[in-house]
């Protein structure tokens, strides 16, 4: 039987922000973006209405929904957030004006991040203050001053609040500030782990080549959240010297924690060349009955280092002694081969002997039905998707279900067929699917 409810409108929205507010961003998000003058009053009356811990669930809802969508627009509701008195729903809000480029939110960051009495909304506009200083260093727009941006942050490294100060260096660190690198040398030489992992995260968005040596070193720090943070650091500035630590680590993936060996692995993919490609195959494969959302990571390192080996620099071109070249070398493939050896004693007894040894063919080709080669790790299926070459335009009137309603295409005799097709949009809509609704609409307006 066709559902025939009504269409979901904005008035039905407000009465569901009212009462289940973490509902409204998973299927309806795209009517509370770009809203206009008259709807976000609407709204900022509802929202005052409603307890302050749905209000907050409401605005970090609002805050993945625009992480996850760059087409929305929800600058307008922020500006409402920013006015709360509840600091959680301030520093949803301040994340979200994060992704927008005019004037106004740029304005309200640099505010908040000198006088939101909030902590944890302070940080928040300092590390949208970092967002700011990486695109001016590209010489992107940036929607506040540059010179005005350089004096807030140079004043917020020596704030009294040790918290936000920290994140200040690190949003600072991309500049060549003295003070800034005095800063981060001292939480480097000291044990705080909290500034350890702050100069850290600085070295990374510096590229500070000149902190090497202490990077390397604290790989090995007893607290994971460190040595993490350390691990990312060599991957970014690319420190073969990392490897043979990099390959323990992954030879002992199955006992260490997740996060360390997805961590070791992507740093791996940013450093790595020929070789260390195939540690991550190996891997791939003696990590089979891991979790999915592992192995699906440790592809798309895969997929990041082959890249990196075909448009990155090796590290023979670098300005390094032939002597140092020949001594690294040789310890990175005595670590490669002790991983590789360990990792192949873990690949499951249960796979047939010649896709093991495919594993190892990088000359290997597989023969789709379409006809093109593709190498047997990497086959991803581009014809996987059903939906490819199907005509949608007729369905872009979804993008905006209030519209909709109000157009001409609009018509009481289809209101069953609209509704059970707005549920079907619910699930992975397949080519099936999508052109059954269309001989159904069709068939509809041929009666007619």
């Amino acid at each position: 039987m066709a559902n025939t409810s009504k269409r979901t409108n904005f008035d039905n929205i407000l009465q569901m922000i009212r009462e289940q507010p973490e509902r409204v961003f998973v299927k309806h998000a795209r009517m509370l973006s770009d809203l206009p003058p008259e709807k976000t009053n609407k709204l900022r009356t509802v929202l005052a209405e409603i307890s302050d811990a749905n209000r907050s669930e409401f605005f970090q809802g609002m805050y993945i929904s625009a992480m996850n969508s760059f087409e929305c627009n929800y600058t307008p509701i922020a500006k409402i957030g920013l006015e709360d008195s509840d600091g959680d729903v301030r520093t949803a809000s301040i994340q979200v004006l994060g992704f927008e480029d005019d004037k106004s939110a740029g304005e309200k960051i640099l505010d908040a991040a000198q006088n939101d009495p909030y902590e944890k909304a302070q940080i928040a506009a300092v590390q949208v203050l970092g967002q700011y200083m990486f695109e001016s260093a590209l010489d992107n727009r940036i929607p506040v001053n540059k010179k005005k941006l350089h004096e807030v942050l140079e004043n917020l490294i020596e704030s009294k609040n040790q918290a936000v100060r920290r994140a200040a260096v690190v949003s600072y660190a991309v500049s060549e500030d003295k003070r800034v690198k005095e800063i981060i040398t001292g939480y480097l030489a000291g044990n705080n782990r909290d500034e350890l992992i702050a100069a850290l995260e600085a070295v990374r968005h510096a590229m500070g080549e000149e902190w090497a040596g202490t990077v390397l070193e604290l790989m090995r720090h007893e607290d994971d959240e460190v040595s993490m943070e350390a691990i990312r650091a060599t991957g970014t500035l690319q420190l073969r010297e990392a490897l043979p630590l990099l390959y323990e680590l992954i030879s002992r993936f199955d006992r260490i924690s997740p996060e360390m060996l997805l961590t070791a692995v992507e740093a791996v993919a940013e450093i790595g060349d020929e070789g260390s490609y195939d540690v991550l195959e190996t891997l791939g494969e003696a990590a089979v009955d891991m979790d999915a959302e592992i192995t699906e990571a440790i592809d798309d390192s895969i997929d990041t280092l082959n890249m990196a080996i075909h448009l990155g620099p090796t590290f023979e071109e670098k300005h390094t002694p032939k002597h140092v070249r020949e001594a690294l070398h040789e310890a990175i493939e005595r670590s490669k081969d002790q991983c590789l050896s360990i990792l192949e004693e873990k690949i499951p007894h249960d796979l047939e002997d010649d896709e093991a040894i495919d594993l190892y063919d990088d000359d290997h080709d597989d023969e789709c039905e379409c006809g093109e080669h593709h190498h047997h790790h990497h086959h991803h299926d581009h014809h996987d998707n059903p939906l490819e070459g199907m005509d949608l335009s007729r369905f872009r009137i979804l993008d905006d279900l209030e519209a909709y309603e109000k157009s001409a295409a609009h018509d009481a005799d289809e209101e069953d067929l609209w509704a059970e097709f707005e549920d079907m949009a619910e699930e992975d809509l397949d080519a099936d699917s999508l052109q059954d609704f269309i001989n159904k609409l069709e068939a509809r307006r041929k009666k007619k």
